[in-house]
């Protein structure tokens, strides 16, 4: 049966105050937010205090966090893993500040002359210990696969998903296509471990463009998706959309086969929320 899918977004590409993000979100319908940054601070620079004072903000705007878009693992194998442990661990007091429950992360990078797949052990190990401690504090980890990290491509995601068993996915159709490959062919290996999905496409160049206008399947993917017994039918928007000023859209729009582009953030945010609308 199909379940219901929720909106979400990344309200930091409408805007930068928190303010401003929440008229974002209602202006476009939206009650679920993956907190990446506000008032200029990523969201792991942020105190359980801010935290705490953002949370009554958001309810008092009826949005709710789904997720920290936290920035865990996205920093070398190379570098000591104490470093990294510890920022989990100021991420999960936050995440339980904004009553939050999922905590997206990523798996590291290798080094420039290091092969990926010899990084799988490491990176699954260091990924297993955060897992334990997530798991101790009832948050989830859930793994986003982001161009350059170790879990990049669809057959080393599925391995680190198949050795840490508590770590849940985070589908990004355009982060595939813009390492190389076919985000269809990724989903179907992936999809029995995909808890929720980030909603960014892109044309076989890398470009991003709205859901539906790029070779990220994404129609095929959100239709089975929201039919998948263990996921969750939350799906973030992420519109990474190109933003530019009066002159250079002007011009823009005057070249044949020119991907969409828009005047303001905001406006950018709203054409990608309506490009999934209309592709649900």
């Amino acid at each position: 049966m199909n379940k219901l899918l929720r909106l979400c977004a990344f309200a930091d590409e409408a805007a930068d105050s928190l303010t401003d993000q929440l008229d974002a979100l209602r202006e476009n319908g939206i009650a679920l937010l993956e907190l990446r940054g506000a008032n200029g601070e990523n969201v792991a620079a942020l105190t359980v205090d801010e935290a705490s004072e953002m949370r009554k903000q958001l309810a008092d705007a009826g949005v709710a966090v789904w997720s920290l878009g936290s920035p865990f693992g996205k920093s070398p194998l190379a570098a000591p893993f104490p470093e990294a442990r510890e920022q989990l661990l100021r991420l999960i007091d936050i995440a339980h500040a904004l009553e939050a429950q999922q905590i997206r992360v990523f798996s590291f990078y290798p080094d420039k002359d290091q092969n990926p797949d010899d990084c799988l052990p490491e990176a699954a190990d260091r990924l297993a210990q955060a897992c334990e401690l997530a798991r101790a504090a009832d948050i989830r980890l859930c793994h986003e696969n982001e161009k350059g990290i170790v879990g990049d491509i669809a057959r080393r995601c599925a391995a680190l998903y198949r050795n840490v068993p508590d770590l849940l996915g985070v589908f990004d159709p355009a982060n595939f296509i813009q390492s190389g490959e076919d985000a269809g062919k990724a989903w179907d290996e992936l999809k029995p471990h995909i808890h929720y999905l980030h909603i960014k496409d892109a044309l076989p160049t890398g470009q991003v463009v709205p859901a539906g206008q790029g070779a990220g399947d994404v129609a095929r993917i959100v239709s089975e998706y929201r039919a998948l017994p263990h996921a969750s039918g939350v799906m973030t928007v992420e519109p990474h959309l190109t933003v530019l000023s009066p002159e250079a859209l002007e011009l823009h729009n005057k070249t044949p086969g020119a991907a969409p582009a828009y005047a303001s953030r905001r406006l950018a945010f709203s054409a990608a929320v309506q490009a999934l609308r209309l592709l649900i």
